[in-house]
């Protein structure tokens, strides 16, 4: 799929020692690379039109408040002449509490800070992007559901304040009805 030459961006969350934004570029034959913070970066196939931006997203109710999450701005060039370009941001968000007996406490604590997380991504992306086309790639870690998803609950928070800021996923589109957890590989019989 990365061999697609329509594919010109890439983000990455958790870009860290053996997968660094530097390494991923090299393997991949791009030109670019953004600079990286806690593992966040963006990789351009043909290059970039601008300087990269940074917000720094609440992370306060977390366990590890220093564990920092980020959305970086780049504009992305289109092609090798770089004759066009697109906004493209990256983003991670990541909400950890502390697990007790009161496990409704704890899906508050996390809705609550996804739903920051996702407050600041949107303002972010609206003060940035403006009415331009522009692009969110993430490793958002939350989900819509109803039901355990390898043992683990939905939290739903966040998401819809992407859907109220009139901002469309592009994974129905692409992949149907497909559930998509692909961040579960690691765990066995989890995900695809």
């Amino acid at each position: 799929a990365l061999s697609d030459p329509e594919i010109v961006a890439l983000g990455v969350s958790e870009a860290w020692p053996c997968a660094t934004p530097s390494a991923l570029r090299q393997a991949l034959g791009w030109n670019a690379h953004s600079s990286e913070r806690n593992g966040v970066s963006l990789l351009a196939r043909h290059g970039f039109a601008g300087a990269e931006e940074w917000v720094q997203l609440d992370t306060s109710l977390n366990v590890s408040p220093r564990d920092t999450m980020w959305v970086l701005r780049r504009p992305v060039c289109l092609d090798a002449a770089c004759s066009a370009s697109i906004d493209v941001f990256s983003a991670h968000w990541y909400a950890e509490g502390v697990r007790t007996a009161d496990m409704v406490q704890y899906y508050q604590t996390l809705r609550e800070s996804y739903s920051r997380q996702a407050m600041q991504t949107v303002a972010f992306l609206q003060r940035a992007g403006g009415a331009e086309p522009h692009i969110l790639i993430g490793d958002l870690n939350t989900w819509e559901g109803s039901a355990p998803v390898c043992d683990q609950a939905p939290v739903n928070a966040g998401l819809s304040y992407l859907r109220e800021a009139n901002y469309l996923d592009a994974w129905p589109l692409l992949y149907g009805g497909a559930e998509g957890f692909t961040g579960m590989l690691n765990r066995r019989g989890c995900g695809t």
